[in-house]
């Protein structure tokens, strides 16, 4: 199998260790092989934006980049195993037969919703629901919609950078987001 990124200009250790650490996560942690070139760059971008902040009197070049790329890789992996989308919950295929409700046999796949990917809620249902979290969104302050929309793409770490905030008064407000969210009734899907 051969791999197309590219590095011009960067330092052959960072690139040797990103590759060899890239390889070792393919096909491991839910991560499959054709995601290699996809763990390179992640680990390849995350070493670029924190490269600036070597400093040679603190540490040697090949310590800040192995500890760089150690702490990045820690990231995906704890990223991987988030319950969200914890690899190890896999189901298995959804063209394997599953009991119905009925006895019968069914497809996993026929289970699901086409627009939710939730077992048994029906598309007015899913309607329903993003409906409900936009009318929650929409009576948030400011600062509670503006973190709302952060926390759909980014951790709590980056939303805190982005918004110039501590982390922990970002997780207090995280606290008072799941307040309202369940006293609207949407417990279940926090």
């Amino acid at each position: 199998m051969h791999f197309h990124n590219r590095y011009d200009g960067v330092d052959q250790y960072a690139l040797w260790l990103i590759q060899t650490k890239a390889k070792q996560l393919a096909g491991r942690y839910g991560f499959s092989p054709s995601d290699r070139e996809d763990l390179e760059q992640e680990l390849m971008l995350d070493l670029l934006q924190r490269l600036p902040r070597f400093d040679p009197s603190r540490a040697k070049r090949k310590t800040f980049i192995n500890r760089v790329v150690d702490h990045a890789v820690a990231s995906l992996v704890k990223r991987q195993k988030a319950e969200k989308r914890d690899y190890r919950r896999n189901g298995g295929s959804l063209s394997k037969d599953v009991e119905a409700p009925d006895g019968g046999l069914v497809e996993r796949g026929n289970t699901l919703s086409a627009d939710t990917g939730q077992a048994g809620r029906s598309d007015e249902a899913g309607c329903l629901l993003v409906f409900d979290v936009r009318t929650v969104i929409l009576i948030l302050p400011e600062d509670l919609r503006e973190l709302t929309v952060r926390l759909r793409t980014q951790s709590v770490a980056q939303a805190a950078r982005g918004m110039g905030v501590p982390r922990q008064i970002l997780h207090e407000r995280v606290k008072r987001l799941r307040c309202l969210f369940e006293n609207a009734g949407l417990r279940n899907y926090l």
